[in-house]
């Protein structure tokens, strides 16, 4: 799992209503089971991506090996469509 947090500047480091955590990690389950716990999805550049609760996007990607990757993207203080366009961007390097 890797898991990269940014952080706006403007507020406390202890201020954790503004942060932006981006998470990488195998799905547990087929691919099929990625949007498990949706509310609304989103269609960004081509990519399916999930919303719940308006502070977690997320979508599914194919994998190196045989398990799908689950990246998801968290933050307080933006809203759902934000977050979708963020883990819609996620690209391998």
């Amino acid at each position: 799992m890797l898991t990269i947090r940014l952080h706006d500047r403007r507020y406390s480091r202890g201020n954790h209503k503004h942060d932006l955590t981006i998470t990488a990690g195998l799905l547990q389950g087929p691919f099929t089971a990625c949007g498990e716990g949706n509310e609304q999805s989103y269609q960004v550049d081509g990519n399916k991506v999930f919303s719940a609760g308006g502070i977690l996007a997320w979508r599914c990607v194919k994998g190196t090996g045989a398990k799908p990757v689950k990246l998801s993207a968290t933050g307080a203080s933006l809203p759902a469509s934000a977050l979708a366009i963020t883990v819609s961007s996620v690209r391998r390097i």
